[in-house]
């Protein structure tokens, strides 16, 4: 593909692997969700559905036969190249960086707040991002669109939170995900000693089971188990060169999917 100066294959596949690459290890330190989630069908390809296995707790538990498969979502993040930078690896690798910084955002946002209260969190922040499939209004988050707000010490609550877990007959493993402000409390030190207040309860969470991310709202929380829920990720994040027209337009995307497989291991912190 002749797409650069004077005919020069600038925009090869190697080159956009190498972004690939590059932007893949930047953010995985930033991603807060994800490392608490179990993984499924990661790197298949694209696809427009995925199984569902949600359970019916029947007595027997079971997945019905009959569950109607799952809509993937598809985002991206454009960036653009001008021309004269088209052999300037580190401007390039900076536009591909921030997009997919980005793209670390949009993904917490729709895993932890589906896709309508994601779509109001891009607005209220003027991202724009990229709804390829136009399907990002039917994906489910671990927290409803308005969800409820803690109104007690965050260390209760989540023992609060704990406790309906187990009499939902979910045993764990149970992970937390926290507004900043609620994760800057729950790591302020005991008075008279410098045990975060968490401390105590850490045991009986996953370990590094607690995160915060900046897709929730002031006083906003969850804790889910991990066997009620997954991510699907048939097309991990990469960079696609999406056309040439004097300057090259490209863009950071990715398709994936939270499924909710038992509606009862999730519980919003109150």
């Amino acid at each position: 593909m002749s797409n650069g100066t004077n005919g020069a294959p600038i925009w090869t596949d190697t080159r956009l692997q190498t972004l690939t690459d590059l932007v893949v290890n930047e953010i995985k330190p930033i991603r807060k969700v994800r490392p608490l989630l179990p993984l499924f069908g990661t790197g298949t390809g694209l696809q427009s559905t995925v199984p569902n296995h949600q359970i019916s707790l029947g007595p027997p538990i079971s997945i019905p036969p009959g569950n109607p498969p799952l809509t993937t979502v598809r985002l991206s993040i454009e960036f653009k190249v001008f021309k004269p930078q088209f052999d300037q690896e580190y401007t390039i690798e900076e536009v591909a960086r921030r997009s997919a910084l980005n793209m670390a955002f949009v993904e917490d946002a729709v895993i932890l707040l589906g896709g309508a209260g994601a779509a109001a969190k891009f607005a209220a922040t003027k991202l724009q991002v990229t709804d390829e499939d136009s399907t990002l209004p039917t994906a489910a988050g671990l927290l409803p669109q308005r969800p409820p707000t803690v109104k007690k010490a965050i260390v209760q609550s989540i023992l609060d939170g704990m406790q309906t877990l187990r009499q939902q007959n979910q045993h764990g493993e149970f992970c937390v995900i926290l507004s900043p402000d609620l994760h800057k409390e729950a790591y302020e030190p005991i008075p008279g000693t410098a045990i975060p207040a968490i401390g105590p309860i850490l045991p009986q969470l996953k370990e590094n089971g607690v995160a915060w991310s900046d897709a929730l709202d002031s006083k906003t929380a969850v804790i889910f188990s991990t066997a009620g829920v997954d991510l699907a990720i048939p097309e991990d994040t990469h960079v696609e060169l999406r056309k040439v027209e004097g300057d090259a337009f490209l863009a950071v995307t990715q398709q994936f999917l939270l499924r909710i497989n038992d509606p009862t291991a999730i519980v919003g912190l109150k």
